[in-house]
């Protein structure tokens, strides 16, 4: 395997982690010396199918796609090395957020999710998820693993997703699936990190994304953001920049420097 690696100019490095169609390893590149991480599957439709979605979702939070080879029956995909903790981690650690960090953490992942839906023909992330979300060296947040996502209204989208943070229509295989799954996603989230649901304006923001019931839920990526610009205010210190397709004000640093992982 290593000399596979080699052949397309990379070096392997360590195992990241491994899952029940995958492993991925830190991988550096030769010629540069910049790390990179690399999916390893032998189900090659699946990652072509993620590297379309990656090649798309040229956001800030998600990692940036870098190559895609086939060997062997084997199929390797390339993106972005994200360095930090991911959230789940850091959910163990502290054993919950405050309302401003929970707020400024959802306004950061709605912005970037706003962007999918509304990219091209759409797409749904279908696993937002603390496991899935990385708290970089610098203090942003990456969107990991856009393996489960499909596009906006896919008939064949099929079951996928993680039970406690899956909209309940995307467990029962329901077709047509729209925006308000990743909704429900982040609301679960939020929820999560938040020690329960919150207080105030919060749980009242984070009740309106989890409904059972999706014509009940928010409607949209916009209108998350919209509630979540209300919540802790007067706590956040960060500067602001203007969300360019949304006009709503997003903190782009959710970590002041004493918050930031090791």
């Amino acid at each position: 395997m290593e000399g596979v690696w080699m052949e397309h100019g990379f070096r392997r490095r360590q195992l990241l982690g491994r899952g029940g169609f995958s492993r991925v390893y830190c991988v550096e590149e030769s010629e540069t010396g910049r790390y990179y991480a690399c999916k390893v599957s032998g189900n090659r439709e699946l990652l072509k199918r993620e590297a379309e979605f990656l090649r798309e979702a040229v956001h800030p939070l998600f990692p940036g796609f870098r190559d895609l080879w086939e060997e062997d029956e084997t199929g390797y995909l390339v993106t972005d090395f994200v360095p930090g903790s991911s959230l789940e981690s850091l959910l163990e650690r502290r054993g919950r957020f405050s309302e401003a960090q929970v707020a400024r953490i959802g306004m950061e992942l709605a912005e970037g999710l706003l962007f999918l839906h509304e990219r091209g023909g759409g797409l749904i992330f279908r696993d937002v998820k603390p496991a899935n979300i990385m708290i970089r060296q610098d203090g942003r947040i990456k969107l990991l693993d856009i393996g489960c996502a499909c596009r906006i209204g896919e008939s064949r989208a099929g079951i996928a997703g993680t039970p406690g943070y899956a909209a309940p229509e995307q467990l029962e295989g329901s077709r047509g699936l729209t925006v308000r799954c990743d909704v429900y996603g982040l609301g679960m989230t939020l929820k999560i990190i938040a020690g329960g649901g919150g207080r105030g304006r919060l749980s009242r923001v984070i009740a309106a994304c989890t409904r059972q019931e999706p014509s009940r839920r928010l409607p949209d990526m916009r209108s998350v953001l919209g509630e979540l610009s209300g919540c802790g205010r007067g706590k956040c210190r960060m500067p602001q920049t203007e969300l360019s397709r949304s006009g709503i004000l997003v903190q782009k640093n959710i970590w002041e420097s004493s918050w930031k992982t090791p």
